[in-house]
């Protein structure tokens, strides 16, 4: 799916191009379990106008607002944030990846994190470990 970058400055537009996303999924998600939009604002602690320009994916929504609703619904925040990662890297996203149940893809998300860290951590503690280039440690001291 293309995402539109319409009616934003340039360095936000991709995030217009995710809330429009994010606010289909709020709404297909809100129709499946038979809500009306009074009842999701209660749960979100949202009024029924701001759910209608949420689903509408209207700009000026706040991006805590959708995560509110998704909570709601007990959906990932990746069915956010997968979007604005690829509406800012200016890529298509797959439709099933849009409606699919995240909650796989944030566990692997997360030990990759934590896989990354670790090396990252590693690699540091290994420079630190190693020894001085002879270049270095032959110097003699200038006291």
């Amino acid at each position: 799916m293309m995402l539109s970058h319409e009616h934003a400055p340039s360095s936000l537009a991709y995030l217009v191009a995710a809330k429009q996303l994010c606010g289909k999924r709020v709404e297909l998600e809100r129709r499946r379990r038979g809500m009306s939009q009074v009842f999701l604002g209660r749960k979100a602690g949202l009024g029924p106008a701001w759910i209608r320009q949420l689903e509408s994916g209207y700009p000026k929504v706040r991006l805590e607002d959708y995560l509110a609703c998704l909570d709601s619904f007990d959906v990932s925040p990746l069915a956010l944030l997968v979007p604005v990662l690829f509406a800012k890297h200016e890529r298509d996203i797959p439709q099933s990846l849009l409606l699919g149940d995240l909650e796989r893809l944030e566990t692997s998300l997360m030990e990759a994190v934590v896989r990354w860290h670790v090396e990252e951590l590693e690699a540091m503690l290994a420079e630190m470990a190693a020894p001085a280039p002879s270049h270095i440690a032959d110097r003699p001291d200038n006291d």
